[in-house]
């Protein structure tokens, strides 16, 4: 028996019913907010400006009252975008659930009669597990019936009715369907462009018994892929992510390669709530509304009260071919063992770490794992009646409980599918030009590395009897050779601020080489033949700290900085001064063995 759906709500849109004034002043409104994505608060702010604008305008000059047709005008025209959005018929119908901020259950809203308030309980009534106790989690916030963490799922049904409302969409929805039907006598092409050039849909069971899903029977059968994602709502920040929010998304794959991923294409169901991602199985509650959608629309059948070209009605049936992801989204979806597990495939009997990068095809682990193992081995952590048992299932088997199993084609050995952009693009692509091609030893993901500004044949840190080094101080030794010669980032960009950008090089200099130990900066130092620095000073006796030490390393660098400059900028002089950016201490006392590193205004004059 058909669900049927009335849908006449698609084909009435009540800007229709306004006048031209406005009309266009609501479309610039919903222009703003839809495809500029200006924020709803400046979206008011804007219908309200427009009817101000207007009144203004249509009110006399010497007074008076306005006319019928000027107040008509305004009566039309809301001061809020929602008002304005509702005009163009552009809300979908949806479900604000209240999730649990403990498990993530879902608690749809009840509606009294008569009444447009969504009532929701107070606590949570949902047992996690079989065998605990109520969750009983406040889900309201305190001063209001509002759920603390809603979330808001996008009705399936009305998003395929509003794709069927568009002509031009309702008269290409069947093609690919029936193009596949008439090509089933020849053989699947050698090089696949679309899921539909592939082997699973042409052998694709459908809900009737003996008959492939693209065998319409009159119907419609729509083809979609399933996507979930997570991403940190506050953006890349240089502390590491610190929140997480899901998507929850559908593409439709009848429709063309050009206009399938188009936002107004794609299928939103709805976004998981963070802060955090949904630990274990509770991704389980945000799949199950779209996974009973799909199972209604697979076993029953959608009858929809009329489409663009079908006014006397249609009966659809949908499926979900695929499901894409990233690696560890997917894993979270299919409720299968991470990529790093035991059980790191998803699709053949290949388990254990220590056979990752084996390559004897021929053998049987290489089998796709069976769906109705699979599907078994879900139940029975369904089923089980401990925590200690779920946790011994899943290490011996690798599966959890998902909605998918609720789909009675569902077979993840098949439909759980590679993500081409992670694993291809950037995971195989990378590893065949960095470790196969060898064309570059650095990951794109890495730091930028800069050559040194010059070299200086510093003495190895060797550790001798009068003066024992740790190999920590080892380390540092080298790490502050590094440093002294490290060269300026964006130093030869035409802006004008060489100078500023040395100075922020020299910050981030002193910063780092105050946190070395003063051993090693005193071994530097006395290694380029310099005297501690205080001020303009030297420090002869007394006592001597870091600071002594580090800004005597930092003289020698902003000597060694200058001198670059002036070989850059003088021509008569460029021989000798290439000398000086090779050993900067040459530029006075070179037989000395206590070179004094001099201030920068004694070199003022050879700028000249």
């Amino acid at each position: 028996m058909f669900k049927r759906l009335l849908l006449d709500h698609h084909y009435q849109r009540p800007v229709d019913r306004c006048g031209d004034i406005a009309q266009v002043s609501l479309f610039i409104g919903v222009l703003c907010s839809v495809i500029l994505s200006i924020s709803r608060r400046a979206a008011d702010l804007i219908m309200g400006l427009l009817f101000l604008v207007l009144q203004l305008a249509f009110t006399p000059a010497a007074g008076g009252e306005m006319t019928i047709l000027q107040q008509n005008t305004l009566k039309q025209i809301p001061t809020n975008i929602t008002s304005a959005l509702s005009r163009f018929n552009l809300h979908p119908r949806t479900t604000v659930y209240a999730t649990c901020p403990s498990c993530s259950c879902l608690h749809k809203p009840v509606f009294k009669p008569g009444s447009s308030a969504a009532e929701y309980p107070s606590h949570c009534t949902n047992k996690p597990k079989p065998w605990l106790p109520i969750c009983n989690q406040r889900l309201l916030q305190p001063s209001s019936n509002s759920p603390i963490k809603p979330y808001v799922y996008h009705h399936f049904h009305d998003f395929v009715a509003s794709l069927l409302s568009r002509s031009e969409i309702d008269a290409i929805i069947d093609e690919p369907c029936d193009r596949l039907m008439g090509s089933l006598d020849r053989p699947a092409p050698l090089n696949s462009k679309d899921i539909w050039d592939g082997e699973f849909l042409r052998t694709f069971q459908g809900p009737l018994p003996q008959t492939l899903f693209i065998d319409r029977k009159g119907e419609s059968r729509l083809v979609f892929s399933l996507n979930v994602d997570f991403f940190n709502v506050e953006g890349v920040r240089v502390r590491g992510e610190t929140t997480s929010c899901g998507v929850i998304s559908c593409a439709c794959l009848n429709l063309p390669l050009d206009i399938r991923y188009k936002p107004e294409n794609m299928f939103l169901a709805g976004i998981v709530p963070g802060p955090n991602e949904p630990p274990g199985d509770q991704l389980n509650h945000f799949l199950e509304p779209l996974i009973d959608d799909m199972v209604a629309s697979w076993e029953r059948g959608i009858s929809f009260s009329h489409t663009a070209l079908h006014p006397s009605g249609r009966v659809i049936r949908s499926a979900i071919a695929c499901v894409v992801c990233d690696l560890p989204a997917a894993r979270k979806a299919a409720q299968m063992s991470a990529a790093r597990s035991y059980f790191y495939c998803s699709v053949c009997n290949c388990c254990d770490l220590k056979t990752l990068g084996r390559t004897d095809f021929h053998s049987e682990r290489w089998n796709l794992r069976d769906k109705a193992t699979l599907r078994q081995q879900a139940e029975e952590y369904k089923n089980a009646e401990s925590v200690q048992q779920q946790e011994a299932l899943f290490a011996k088997y690798g599966i959890r409980w998902s909605p998918l199993w609720k789909l009675p084609y569902w077979d993840p050995a098949r439909q759980l599918v590679v993500d081409a952009m992670h694993c291809i693009l950037e995971g195989l692509t990378g590893f065949h030009v960095r470790n196969v091609l060898r064309l570059t030893s650095v990951a794109a993901d890495s730091p930028e590395t800069l050559p040194p500004a010059f070299e200086h044949p510093f003495s190895a840190p060797v550790s001798t009897d009068s003066q024992p080094l740790t190999e920590n101080e080892i380390n540092q030794i080298k790490g502050i050779y590094c440093l002294l010669t490290s060269s300026v980032k964006n130093l030869d960009a035409e802006d004008g601020c060489h100078r500023q950008r040395i100075e922020d090089h020299i910050t981030w200099l002193t910063k780092r080489l105050t946190a070395k130990t003063i051993r090693a900066l005193k071994f530097v130092a006395i290694d380029l033949h310099c005297k501690p620095i205080h001020g303009d000073r030297i420090v002869e006796g007394g006592r001597i700290l870091k600071v002594y030490w580090v800004n005597t390393l930092i003289q020698w660098v902003r000597l060694s900085e200058l001198v670059t400059l002036v070989s850059s900028q003088s021509c008569s002089g460029e021989q000798n001064l290439g000398l000086l950016v090779c050993n900067p201490l040459n530029l006075e006392h070179k037989k000395s063995s206590s070179i004094y590193v001099p201030s920068l205004e004694l070199l003022t004059p050879l700028l000249g």
